[in-house]
């Protein structure tokens, strides 16, 4: 069974007897988000059970080009998968993504560090953030204060570089380069990673924020697409105190675009890699998705 394919029922019961084993983890029921209109519920079996939005917010938002949001996954989901892919293969996630992933696929420069471990290969550029680390994982505002200090130079962002990345394990925790990145697109996106069925099943997964309607920005499983006519860009991005990234592969035109950015979030208050991000896609395409969106 490969990972992130379906299950058939002799490997489901492997995973429920995994999830059991997990530390303080009980299946009850299969769980699953549902949207209905502006609400989110979590669906618990036959249970349905509106989902709170605390502050910070649960459920990360995501803006797209006309300002518009939708919900994001849930980073312990991620966490939880890595937990039972550990279980099934019987070894460490790191040598599971080495063996399963990043080996085959050629990523020699890719790995999941050591829990304990928050040292990066050289070369390696530091990462840097104002204020506290709150303002990266909690997607908050920089208050007037600091962005009135940064701007008049008193303020110097923090060197974020040595935060332990143990944190995101399965949802983030990895080291790679931009090669190896491309190389990981055009394969989760081309059809080397997943199957014939659950690949297509995989690209169709991406819906809109409000079902049915519209939409230039669509989240699936576990993927975002950017769509304008006729171009579509399968991509994700992430974060941690002191980067941000964007990596992305439009099929049709044959383009990737990585993008990495030393500091995860502007004076105002935008994550840069995604920032740039439409910015050098103005550059790419006749129209790009700004334009389009006006």
């Amino acid at each position: 069974m490969r990972l992130g394919q379906p299950c058939d029922t002799q490997a489901r019961g492997g995973i429920d007897a995994a999830l059991a084993a997990v530390p303080d983890f009980t299946v009850a029921a299969p769980l699953r988000l549902q949207r209905r209109g502006a609400e989110l519920h979590l669906v618990v079996g036959g249970n349905v059970v509106p989902v709170p939005r605390p502050d910070p917010p649960l459920i990360r938002t995501l803006a797209d080009a006309r300002g518009h949001s939708h919900p994001a996954a849930l980073n312990t989901n991620y966490y939880l998968l890595g937990l039972v892919a550990e279980k099934i293969d019987g070894k460490p996630l790191a040598d599971v993504f080495q063996d399963r992933l990043f080996g085959p696929l050629g990523m020699k420069n890719t790995a999941l560090p050591a829990p304990a471990s928050n040292l990066i290969p050289e070369p390696f550029a530091h990462g840097y953030l104002y204020g506290s680390t709150s303002y990266a994982l909690a997607d908050a505002r920089y208050p007037e204060g600091l962005v009135a200090a940064a701007k008049a130079g008193t303020l110097k962002p923090n060197d974020d570089t040595w935060q332990n990345p143990s944190a995101y394990f399965a949802a983030g925790g990895v080291i790679s380069t931009a090669d190896d990145l491309a190389t990981w697109m055009r394969a989760l996106v081309g059809g080397k990673v997943f199957n014939a069925e659950f690949q297509k099943q995989w690209l169709a997964s991406p819906e809109a924020p409000e079902l049915g309607e519209p939409a230039m920005q669509k989240y699936g499983y576990g993927i975002i697409t950017i769509s304008w006519k006729p171009n579509v860009i399968y991509y994700h991005e992430g974060e941690m105190p002191g980067y941000q990234s964007f990596m992305g592969y439009d099929p049709g035109n044959d383009v990737v675009l990585v993008i990495w950015t030393n500091l995860t979030l502007a004076l105002d208050g935008q994550a840069t890699a995604n920032s740039l991000m439409l910015k050098v896609l103005d550059e790419i395409y006749t129209v790009s998705p700004l334009q389009a969106a006006k």
